[in-house]
């Protein structure tokens, strides 16, 4: 486990591109997602009309019972489920510090109840990363100016329902800045999987990735880590992290590429009177 400063960093970080992601769709003709990005206190909070994990307060620890009241009517009105990350950073109140856990026994009288327990990785530049394996399967990088090849692609391995196809191609290519990175893998020239990273200060965060079911542990997975880890590393990032789930193939595959557990977290849910 890392110091308090550490995990508040990375932290910052996935706030950055929720951030970022939230700031993007805010830009649409109309605000149609209906993004709020707010401070309340020391606190960041993001929201949008859509149940999504993206909607989070990111916290300090310090708040104080009023402001976690104002954080919960903030959501209530929305009609959105918040989700708030609990950490070693953020567990106990440090201005002044206290051992009480106020955060969480604050939390769960204004009806918050703890969720997913989540795993967060990170691999520093001194550690490096293997060079990509020839045999593997090829993943290319694409760039803000690719963005539309981009996106045709991605609804290849992703398609969704046709009335979609439009609004999830817009999405895609609308999103597509310049701290964004996007990757297709083949299958020959097939395109089966697909990752992202968002780079930000200096750190790299490994933000997404599928393949499709049928061409599962052929080693997507583990050389769109590596592209993306080598690519960082190759812009200038002295950390790249990620966040799984406990235990499932995704953070052993992290693990096996060198990757070290930063800190686990509780999410804790904020369910709206409509849900």
């Amino acid at each position: 486990m890392h110091n308090r400063e550490f995990v508040r960093k990375l932290q910052n970080a996935h706030a950055d591109h929720i951030e970022n992601q939230y700031g993007q769709l805010a830009t649409l003709p109309g605000n149609p997602f209906e993004i709020e990005i707010l401070r309340v206190g020391s606190a960041r909070v993001f929201l949008c009309n859509e149940d999504r994990l993206e909607n989070r307060g990111i916290l300090t620890g310090n708040e104080t019972v009023e402001e976690l009241v104002a954080i919960s009517d903030v959501f209530r009105k929305k009609g959105v489920e918040g989700y708030f990350e609990l950490n070693p950073a953020n567990y106990y109140r440090t201005e002044p510090f206290s051992w009480k856990s106020e955060t969480i026994q604050s939390m769960l009288r204004l009806g918050y109840h703890p969720g997913m327990f989540r795993c967060v990785w990170f691999l520093d530049n001194s550690q490096g990363v293997q060079m990509l394996d020839c045999d593997s399967p090829r993943v290319d990088r694409f760039s803000s100016s690719q963005r539309t090849e981009f996106a045709d692609l991605k609804q290849i391995v992703q398609p969704g329902p046709p009335d979609s196809v439009e609004k999830e191609r817009e999405l895609t290519e609308h999103g597509f800045t310049e701290h964004w990175h996007n990757y297709i893998g083949f299958d020959g020239n097939r395109p089966v999987s697909t990752s992202s990273m968002f780079v930000h200060k200096e750190i790299g965060y490994l933000s997404w990735a599928f393949t499709q079911p049928s061409f599962r542990r052929k080693g997507h997975h583990k050389q769109h880590v590596t592209r993306r880890v080598f690519d960082a590393f190759e812009l200038g990032c002295s950390e790249v992290f990620s966040v799984t789930d406990f235990n499932i193939p995704s953070s052993l595959s992290l693990q096996e590429l060198g990757f070290r557990l930063a800190y686990n977290y509780l999410l804790m849910e904020f369910p709206t009177v409509s849900s």
